[in-house]
Parts: structure tokens; sequence; C-alpha cells
């Protein structure tokens, strides 16, 4: 044991430099704190001319969905819809979701609040990039199986000084239920397809998505 002593001092002036390296960068840091909490800190230092508000974003248009939208049972995953490349000095996010059927709409997200209405707001207090990608990640939806949904996604920073800087583009969500003519052609079923298949038009109202 006498052997490791060395080695066990120097982990621990490590740990008091690491604590020390992220206060200077405007982390919270304390030597008390373990190694496994100070290290992921380091994804906390802000990037970039920190005299600047800058919030750099782009939301990818489309769910990567079979047919364009999701359906019962289906998970809408927010996870790579919008992409961080540059956030300096922002204090939150704000993810705002409009359109129709959003009454149909279940969100899930860990750590964000949200509030329902007319249009669905979910905010959260971040301050940096990383950490705003990954609470952008965590965001996924899901549908009541009833309620046709289409939505519009928006992601926003609210920057230090009270500026409201929006991401590039936005994200469309849609939830279908039972057959639509976009679905039909989407399948591509034709009469003697669906009448193969003995489909009357109560069995079509109800068809659904087809599995992928």
């Amino acid at each position: 044991m006498d052997n490791l002593t060395p080695y066990f001092q120097l982990l621990s002036q490590l740990r008091d430099d690491l604590a020390a390296n992220l206060a200077k960068m405007g982390v919270g840091a304390a030597a008390t704190e373990t190694l496994q909490e100070l290290v992921p800190k380091v994804l906390l230092i802000v990037q970039g001319d920190t005299g600047q508000e800058v919030f750099i974003a782009s939301c990818q248009g489309t769910f990567d969905v079979f047919y364009g939208f999701f359906s019962t049972g289906e998970t809408a995953s927010f996870a790579g819809m919008c992409g961080i490349t540059a956030f300096c000095r922002a204090a939150s996010l704000k993810v705002e979701i409009s359109g129709t059927g959003l009454s149909g709409l279940a969100v899930t997200a860990p750590g964000w609040s949200v509030n329902t209405g007319d249009t669905i707001t979910l905010t959260r207090a971040v301050t940096a990039r990383f950490a705003a990608q990954d609470a952008l990640d965590a965001i996924s939806f899901t549908g009541d199986g009833r309620t046709s949904v289409e939505a519009i996604i928006q992601v926003s920073a609210v920057m230090e000084s009270g500026q409201t800087i929006p991401a590039a583009g936005t994200a469309g969500l849609y939830y279908k239920y039972g057959a639509t003519w976009g679905l039909v052609e989407a399948v591509g079923y034709t009469w003697n397809a669906l009448e193969a298949q003995n489909l009357t038009w109560a069995g079509l109202e109800v068809m659904g998505k087809p599995a992928a």
C-alpha cells in the first residue's frame, strides 16, 4: 500500500488543479468534488469570444421516419434534429411547438419546463454548448393514437441580454392515424391491390401506417 501512496497524492493534486482550472474558466467547481464529478465539467467551459452573444444552430426540416409521419406506438425523438455549432453567453433555450392537434401530443423533456396552450413551449436554463445539445437531444414526442398532429418546432436561445436568437430552419412533426390519401399514395396501393386484400371502406379507414 505504501508503494501506492505517491500515486494517490498525485491524483489528489491533479483533482485540486482541475478544480482550480475549471473555476478560472468560469465553471463552478471545488476541490472537495471527485474526479468523476469534475471531469464532465470540462464541457461546461464557455467557448469562443466571451464578449459576444452567439447562438448558431440549424434545425433539420423533417424527421427520418417512414412515409414522412409518425403513427400509433411511434416515438419522435428530437435527437439530431437541431445541431448547435456556436453557443456563447446564452442563458436558456426555448423550444416552441405550434400547429394543429397539439392536444394529442405528449412531450417528454427531462429537465425542461413545459407550458401547454395554443402552443407548447419548453424552456430550460443552460449556459454551455454541449449541455444545450444534450438537452435538445433528450426531447421526444408521442401521439395519443387518435388526434392528427401537424406541428412546426422552432428552437431559440435566450441570451444574457434578453435577446432571443432563433436557430436556422424549423422541424416539421406529423402524427397521422387511419388511412389518408397521402398514405395510400406513399404505400403505392392500387385499386387492384386493395381489392386483393378484401379491404372495405371501413377497413381502409382504420388501416393506418404499415410496419416499416
